[in-house]
């Protein structure tokens, strides 16, 4: 695999590691499924745009046949996972259209140490693929990736 550097990304109280595929609140790892891990990546990555339901089905279910009541509930799991309240909302429904992140996304660099491991190596400037709908099933090919436990 080949060694790819992406940047971390924080709301609210969450930090999003795509490199790691994880969730974390504050130092908690929050677990997601694959598919639900995908869309909020997509969703976040999309800075409070409208991501249709169809560009949703394409970038996470590239692969399968699925019906919309499979998005419909991976966006619930994540509401869930988000602990969402009527205060505190991060993913909203577009009726008849899709979801929109509501959350303001803050992007992080990541800082890799070197190979001596004495100096920190900040990676701004890394080109990424953070809002490309089409990336994320190229980023993910077939691999098949387990829950995070904590």
């Amino acid at each position: 695999m080949p060694n790819v550097i992406s940047n971390f990304y924080e709301f609210g109280e969450f930090c999003l590691d795509p490199q790691n595929r994880l969730l974390r609140r504050r130092q908690e790892v929050i677990p997601l499924t694959p598919k639900a891990f995908d869309v909020l990546w997509l969703l976040a990555g999309k800075d409070g745009q409208v991501v249709t339901k169809d560009e949703l089905m394409r970038s996470v279910w590239s692969d399968s046949f699925v019906e919309e009541s499979n998005l419909t509930q991976t966006v619930f799991m994540l509401r869930k996972a988000l602990q969402e309240s009527p205060s505190e909302r991060y993913i909203l429904t577009v009726q008849g259209r899709g979801y929109r992140f509501a959350a303001p996304v803050k992007e992080i660099p990541r800082i890799e140490r070197t190979a001596d491991d004495s100096r920190p190596v900040v990676t701004e400037g890394v080109e990424s693929d953070f809002n490309s709908a089409e990336a994320i099933p190229a980023r993910l090919g077939n691999r098949q990736i387990g829950r995070a436990h904590v």
